[in-house]
């Protein structure tokens, strides 16, 4: 699939892929590759993704989408969104849940990842208040309460009129005819790098963001210039032989490194530097993932921002959660677990658990029994399952037995139901992009629906 110029070969997390069906997607380095580092798993004569995210090779660039998604652009911004939203929350350990890196095979010693380098020269070029576009060092500005000459500093001028009455900066250009400046393209190089890296690791709305600051840019007076050198080192590194992707590397850092830049920018120049620096080290992999098991932590937090998990109707129910319970399995062994979701929304309530990887055939006992008796039964229960759409899929029961009493070794038996649910991760992503609430109007719809089933449920 082409986006944004660039070819992926697009995956399904938990999809299980034949050898023959392998051979077309992967190139046998990159394979090994994906294997070592625990992203793709070979179960019996099949290989299993288990990541979501993206995978970049010196061959071909990999994303991986959420279970359930197919395959479409728009899905792949929706799954950069999340990435970007919830690849530096924590688990329980504190521990954060996406892995980021960039990485020589069989070569020790750390490198800055790409992410890395993109969302330090996005802040930079984004960050109009503290950085204007960069510019050689005998470009100064000046300050007066007229115009000089040269050309005006438009959002300089405005926040000291603001600050301080009718001041002006002026831009004045000194000495652009030595043979320092002649050549003087680091501009051009900041910003077709930053776009470059963005057309990977940024969705499209990111991606408009940054052209739109080189419009406002243009407008100033600034000349920005495509430069294909970049481009061609990000999209034609499977074709290009790789002496010439280190000739281009080695050009582009020649011209870095002549560019002389004002202090404030100095940061800038550096970066770029390193980033190209480290482009030549080798063979480059470069991965912005989550592993499966921990896309586990993001469904559940997915879940509770678009099922409006409430923390009031949480601490109202904690003096049931934070109780012990005796509960025992079919097999008299005991359970427990945690509630994921305490959803109160237009004045109906119901709690729930994020399931990401659970089969819609399982049984749930657990869920079953802890939730129905921690909240004494008084509310709804549900699962929520990633599926192709928003829908019911089951109100599953089961017989429970539970102590008469607190200790009591004398059982009753009760039946207990649970509503099983499939939630579209995308209506979810679009929900929490958009400020809609389509996912959890829907989700009322179902459990509603069900009410008759549900008064069905033994109260105790």
């Amino acid at each position: 699939m082409i986006i944004n110029d660039i070819s992926y070969v697009i995956l399904i997390d938990g999809k299980l892929i034949s050898k023959a069906e392998a051979s077309e997607y992967f190139l046998p380095r990159d394979l090994e590759i994906m294997q070592d580092e625990k992203i793709i798993l070979r179960i019996g004569k099949e290989y299993k993704i288990v990541f979501v995210g993206t995978f970049i090779t010196p061959n071909k660039n990999y994303i991986s989408l959420p279970k359930s998604m197919i395959e479409t652009e728009e899905n792949v911004n929706i799954t950069r969104r999340i990435m970007n939203k919830y690849s530096e929350k924590t688990d329980e350990r504190n521990k954060h849940l996406g892995v980021n890196k960039t990485f020589i095979p069989d070569k020790e010693g750390k490198f800055d990842s790409d992410i890395y380098y993109y969302k330090t020269l996005k802040k930079y070029f984004l960050d109009s208040f503290n950085f204007n576009f960069i510019y050689p060092e005998n470009r100064i500005q000046k300050i007066s309460n007229y115009p000089i000459e040269g050309e005006i500093d438009f959002i300089q001028s405005k926040l000291h009129i603001l600050e301080k009455g009718s001041w002006i900066y002026d831009v004045i250009d000194i000495g652009l005819e030595d043979n320092d400046h002649k050549n003087w393209n680091l501009g051009n190089i900041y910003y077709n790098t930053l776009l470059s890296l963005a057309k990977i690791h940024d969705t499209d709305n990111e991606i408009k963001k940054i052209k739109d600051r080189k419009d406002s840019l243009l407008r100033q007076g600034f000349k920005i210039e495509e430069d294909s050198r970049v481009f061609k080192i990000k999209e034609d590194s499977s074709v290009l032989q790789k002496t010439k992707i280190e000739d281009i590397i080695q050009d582009i850092i020649k011209d870095i490194k002549k560019c002389k830049v004002d202090s404030t920018y100095i940061i800038i120049k550096n970066t770029l530097l390193n980033y190209f620096k480290n482009l030549n080290i080798g063979q480059r992999y470069s991965m912005d993932i989550f592993y499966s098991k921990r896309f586990e932590y993001v469904w559940e937090f997915l879940c509770k921002d678009a099922l409006k998990d409430n923390n009031i109707f949480r601490e109202e129910m904690k003096p049931l959660t934070d109780k012990a319970y005796s509960i025992t399995d079919e097999d008299k062994k005991p359970i427990s677990a945690k509630i994921d979701i305490f959803s109160d929304y237009n004045n109906f309530k119901f709690i729930g658990d994020a399931k990401y990887y659970k089969n819609i055939n399982e049984k749930f006992f657990k869920e079953w029994a802890f939730y129905t008796i921690t909240i004494n039964n008084k509310y709804p229960s549900a699962i929520f399952i990633p599926g192709p759409e928003t829908k019911f899929i089951a109100v599953k029961n089961t017989n429970l037995q539970i102590p008469k009493k607190k200790n009591d070794q004398i059982y009753r038996t009760i039946n207990f139901n649970l509503i099983v649910i499939y939630l579209s991760l995308k209506d979810v992503a679009m929900d929490l992009i958009n400020g809609t609430s389509k996912t959890i109007d829907d989700v009322q719809k179902i459990i509603q629906s069900k009410e008759e089933e549900l008064k069905n449920i033994s109260r105790f």
